[in-house]
């Protein structure tokens, strides 16, 4: 979720776009997958349609990515949970069961930084779409909270002016994962904080620009709060989403008692839309790429986390040092061995070993082996590894203080105790990426490289990468017969309603030779992807109509949907939009210069 993606995404340092479907962090909630490790069975995310996330879990900037950035950067959306009720449900449940999110939500955070990803219901999210456990520290340029109550000309403020912990925060009214950080997580916070006078809220204004109606609902904020009445302006939008056109937001203001005629006129004349955009500008200069995004005391945490997360950052502001694990050295030592590649430019496992290090097992005795050394190799075959880097625990572990708290994202094989697939990130490369099968193809079947592309049509992120990267990939390599993509479907259905009739749809369309036309068509019309829409796209393309109408009504190809959806399963996929470049993974809208560098390693190797 992701709009979650930006510092780092799960393997690439920039920023990301993905979607997913639950919105927390890629962090492996499920059974221990079958086949080859690196499979997660269940999908969850903060963050990733990261064109996001959106920030992660990035509507992605979010994944992982995660995240969508404005001006110089995309903006995304930290991970955000679901467009509808399904998502934040998924959500709430896996944080339920897994521990590890709860406690060392950072894990899956360091390489996701700033990712936003929307990750399929049921999965742990980059983005999902976790914001970064290693929080960055925030430029000088950070603006300076103000400390009084909510004015004309100055930020709302919700809370003891003089409390001793600032939260300013960044968001948009029609960003998913900022509804669910509202209903989810801050109830907790200003129970817990605000209202006991530790922390106070100050609210700036983030519309991403693919959100129709972000612009004009924040200035409609501005316009309420003129009138003293932000909060309750602000309460009544998050609750009412869907529904943000400006016949509804000038309904809203008489709804909380509002002058109509003041209000209808600041909305109108666009009295305020200088100040959001002052708010976008600072917010960029402090860092911020995706929504929901937050600074407590200039700290930068993204994404739409659990309560658990902020609790950790406002407890350490506050001095406090239970953040949920106990902090010792009594533990016994622990073998923490790592199956990684040195030549791997995304496998770097060294945030993973300083996260683990000085937040869950201070004994931990670290040692890298290579996956092509004869160690490796041993490694590799007694543990069904597949992904790259891997983490693996001694069985000490399971004698450590706070083994409790992670021991659901670990899983035991051999008598040693493996990381989750995704819950320390995603990993840099894989030792059996995807094929394309009999996906569609686009590009010389003799091409030295292969990108295999995971993605949903309605998603923003995909969109994003749609129409900002994949023209440079498709000019300077797949039209030069350098590099040939394999595009699979990968529906987030419970955040998209029409994306599996989409995808159902486009293979109609490959089954009559315009695969690539219809993909295009999709994507430039991600708003209009009703059933009516659907054939009338057809139609547009000089497609036999009768034939496509029956093939998408009588879902001919709901199962080779499926078995794309499956492929996304078995390599640990649960995000929108991510990418094989031949072995190594990306996840997220990144930008074409990332894609770039990858793609040229990978030339490199085959030449």
């Amino acid at each position: 979720m992701a709009e979650k993606v930006p510092t780092k995404m799960e393997i690439l340092p920039d920023s990301v776009e993905t979607e997913t479907e639950t919105q927390m962090e890629n962090t492996a909630s499920a059974a221990p997958a079958k086949g080859k490790r690196g499979r997660k069975r269940k999908y969850t995310a903060e963050p990733e349609e990261t064109a996001a996330k959106e920030s992660t879990p990035v509507e992605e900037k979010a994944v992982q990515r995660p995240a969508h950035k404005s001006a110089a950067k995309a903006k995304k959306h930290a991970a955000e949970p679901s467009e509808d009720d399904e998502a934040p449900k998924a959500k709430k449940k896996e944080e339920e069961s897994d521990p590890w999110k709860a406690v060392a939500i950072f894990l899956v955070l360091v390489l996701v930084a700033g990712a936003i990803v929307y990750m399929r219901q049921g999965t742990s999210p980059a983005n999902t779409i976790i914001p970064t456990t290693t929080i960055p520290a925030v430029p000088a340029t950070t603006p300076t909270p103000s400390t009084g109550t909510s004015t004309a000309g100055s930020a709302p403020v919700l809370g003891n002016a003089n409390a001793p912990v600032t939260i300013v925060i960044f968001t948009d009214f029609q960003c998913p994962y900022c509804g669910a950080f509202e209903t989810q997580t801050f109830p907790s916070i200003k129970t817990n904080y605000i209202d006991t006078g530790k922390v106070k809220l100050e609210f700036h204004n983030f519309p991403l620009s693919f959100h129709q109606y972000a612009q004009k609902a924040a200035e409609a904020a501005e316009c309420a709060k003129e009138q003293g009445k932000f909060w309750e302006y602000h309460d009544k939008l998050f609750t009412n989403q869907n529904a943000l056109d400006t016949t509804s937001l000038k309904k809203y203001a008489a709804d909380v008692g509002l002058d109509t005629a003041k209000f209808n006129s600041c909305l109108d004349t666009g009295k305020y839309a200088s100040a959001v955009q002052a708010d976008v500008a600072a917010g960029t200069q402090a860092g911020v790429s995706g929504t929901p995004s937050f600074l407590v005391n200039g700290e930068l945490v993204v994404g739409a986390q659990p309560y658990t997360a902020f609790q950790t950052v406002i407890n350490k502001k506050l001095g406090v040092q239970d953040n949920g694990t106990t902090t010792t050295t009594n533990d016994p030592p622990i073998d923490f061995i790592i199956v990684t590649d040195s030549n791997c430019t995304t496998c770097d496992p060294s945030q993973v070993i300083s996260v683990t290090r000085q937040q869950i097992f201070p004994t931990i005795n670290v040692r890298q082996v290579e996956w092509n050394s004869a160690e490796g190799q041993a490694l590799i075959q007694k543990y069904n590894i597949n992904a790259i880097p891997t983490y693996i625990f001694g069985p000490n572990v399971t004698k450590a203080a706070n083994y409790a708290q992670v021991a659901s994202a670990l899983d035991q094989i051999a008598g040693s105790y493996l990381i989750k697939a995704g819950a320390a990130g995603g990993a840099g490369r894989y030792l059996h990426p995807p094929t394309a099968g009999n996906s569609p193809v686009l590009g010389s079947p003799t091409a030295k490289v292969t990108i295999i592309e995971f993605s949903d049509f309605q998603c923003p992120y995909c969109g994003k990468f749609f129409t900002d990267t994949y023209p440079s990939i498709k000019k300077d390599y797949v039209d030069t017969g350098k590099v040939k993509i394999a595009f699979k479907n990968l529906p987030l259905t419970s955040l998209h309603a029409n994306a599996e009739k989409a995808a159902e749809a486009s293979e109609c369309a490959n089954e009559q030779g315009k695969f690539w036309e219809y993909h295009d068509k999709l994507f430039a019309n991600q708003n209009a992807l009703d059933i009516a829409s659907l054939k009338k796209y057809a139609t547009d393309l000089g497609l036999d109509a009768a034939k496509f109408n029956d093939c998408l009504d009588t879902a001919k190809y709901a199962s080779t949907v499926q078995k794309d959806t499956a492929d996304a399963e078995a390599v640990g996929v649960s995000g929108t939009p991510s990418f094989f470049v031949g072995d190594t993974a990306l996840s997220g809208a990144q930008p074409y210069a990332n894609f770039k560098q990858v793609i040229d390693e990978q030339l490199a190797k085959a030449t």
